[in-house]
């Protein structure tokens, strides 16, 4: 996953995260481990196409592709994924053959 995303996007991902989503997603919402067991080994598409679809909660559907590629890279900064120097896409094809994989994350089921 290191480099998927660029430290502009995430920033970018972060003012939107400030705007939108802190009223009902509180710091650490989207870090730590119950989000690494929850995301960790599925495709980056399904936490695109879950932001995409069903956020913000007052009127799903409503962010820009291009909102809901910064708001992932956000996510993906706060959970000490290494930025490069390209944008995440703004669509989910793309993103099907890249699997989450958060730093010190442990998979689901195994126990270490």
């Amino acid at each position: 996953m290191t480099g998927v995303y660029s430290d502009s996007q995430a920033d970018h991902g972060e003012e939107t995260y400030m705007g939108v989503c802190v009223g009902c997603h509180p710091a650490g919402t989207y870090s730590g481990e119950t989000f690494k067991t929850a995301w960790t080994g599925r495709p980056l598409s399904d936490l695109f196409d879950t932001i995409k679809e069903k956020m913000p909660k007052n009127d799903p559907g409503s962010l820009s592709p291009e909102q809901t590629a910064q708001l992932v890279s956000y996510i993906l900064r706060i959970n000490k994924v290494p930025p490069g120097k390209t944008d995440l896409p703004a669509e989910a094809d793309p993103l099907k053959d890249i699997r989450i994989d958060i730093p010190g994350a442990r998979s689901k089921g195994h126990v270490q």
